[in-house]
C-alpha cells in the first residue's frame, strides 16, 4: 500500500513539474549587426489589465547576435500583450502577442521584428503590418510620380490607382486580415480599427464569438471587465519603462504631455515619440 501511494505521489509530482514547464514562454532572439554594435540591456515587458511587469531582462554584449529569455507567467489564462525594449539600439517597443507554453523564435533588426516562429498571435500581427507597409510603399511611389507628371491621362490613372490602394488599405485589406486571424487577442485589437462601418463591426463580432467560443472576453464583448487600480509595483514598472525610453531618446517621457510647451510638442511629434491618443 505504501509503495502504491509513493508511486502515485511521484507520478503526480512529475505531472505538476511537466505542467509548469509547459507554461514557460521562451524567446529565442537573433539580432542584426546594427543592433549589437555596443553592449546593452534588453527588457521583456508585459501588461495584463492594469498590471505592468518586467518578465525578464538580459544583457546583450557587443558583437553578440543572440540571446534567450524565459518566464512562466502565473495566472495566464489567455494571450498577453508584451514587448521587448532595447536600451540603445534596436526597436524601442517590439510588440508581441504571447500565450503560455510558446517557444518563440524572433529575428530583429534595428527597426522591428522581421521574422517570427512559434507564436501565432505575434506572426498575425507582423504579417498584417507587412501587408500594410507594401501598400503604403506603392502609394508613396505613385504619389511621387504623380507630383512630377503633367499629362492629364497619366495623372487620372495614377489618382485612380492611389484611391484604389487607399480603399484596400482602409477597408478591403482589413477584412481580409480578419479572415486570417487565429487568436482572440488579435481579433479584439483589430476591431478597434477606425473607419469600419457599424454593420461590418457587428458582423465581425458575430464571427469572432463563433470562432472563439471558449474565450470569456470575446463572449462578453463589447462589455469590458472592470480592473482594479494598478498596484505600487505596476506603477514602478511603468516609471522604469519611461526612464529607459528617456535615456535612450533624450526625450523626457516622464514629463506629462499637458505640461509640454508648443515647441516641445512639435519636436516630439517630429521624432514620433508622442502617442497621438494621449
Amino acid at each position: 500500500m505504501k509503495k502504491i501511494f509513493l508511486l502515485v505521489f511521484v507520478s503526480s509530482l512529475f505531472l505538476i513539474q511537466g505542467c509548469k514547464r509547459a507554461d514557460v514562454i521562451t524567446l529565442h532572439v537573433t539580432v542584426s549587426n546594427d543592433v549589437c554594435q555596443s553592449g546593452q540591456w534588453v527588457y521583456w515587458f508585459s501588461v495584463n489589465a492594469n498590471e505592468y511587469n518586467i518578465e525578464d531582462s538580459v544583457f546583450l554584449p557587443k558583437g553578440h547576435h543572440s540571446f534567450t529569455m524565459k518566464k512562466a507567467i502565473p495566472d495566464m489564462n489567455e494571450e498577453m500583450g508584451c514587448w521587448l525594449t532595447f536600451a540603445k539600439h534596436g526597436p524601442q517597443q517590439a510588440f508581441l502577442i504571447l500565450n503560455k507554453g510558446e517557444n518563440v523564435k524572433l529575428t530583429i533588426n534595428k527597426k522591428w521584428i522581421t521574422k517570427t516562429e512559434g507564436s501565432p498571435g505575434t506572426k498575425n500581427w507582423y504579417d498584417f503590418i507587412g501587408e500594410n507597409l507594401k501598400i503604403r510603399s506603392e502609394m508613396d511611389s505613385l504619389t511621387h510620380v504623380l507630383v512630377n507628371t503633367k499629362d492629364s491621362l497619366t495623372r487620372k490613372y495614377l489618382n485612380n490607382r492611389i484611391n484604389t490602394l487607399n480603399d484596400s488599405l482602409q477597408f478591403k485589406l482589413k477584412l481580409a486580415e480578419f479572415n486570417k486571424i487565429k487568436t482572440p487577442k488579435m481579433f479584439l485589437l483589430e476591431l478597434t480599427f477606425p473607419g469600419l462601418p457599424k454593420k461590418t463591426v457587428d458582423s465581425l463580432v458575430t464571427v469572432m464569438k463563433h470562432r472563439f467560443p471558449d474565450n470569456k472576453r470575446v463572449q462578453e464583448y463589447p462589455s469590458h471587465p472592470k480592473y482594479p487600480p494598478p498596484t505600487a509595483h505596476s506603477k514602478w514598472v511603468q516609471k522604469r519603462l519611461l526612464q529607459i525610453w528617456t535615456q535612450r531618446t533624450g526625450f523626457n517621457y516622464e514629463q506629462p504631455v499637458s505640461k509640454l510647451s508648443a515647441e516641445q510638442k512639435k519636436r516630439a511629434q517630429a521624432k514620433k515619440v508622442l502617442d497621438p491618443e494621449k
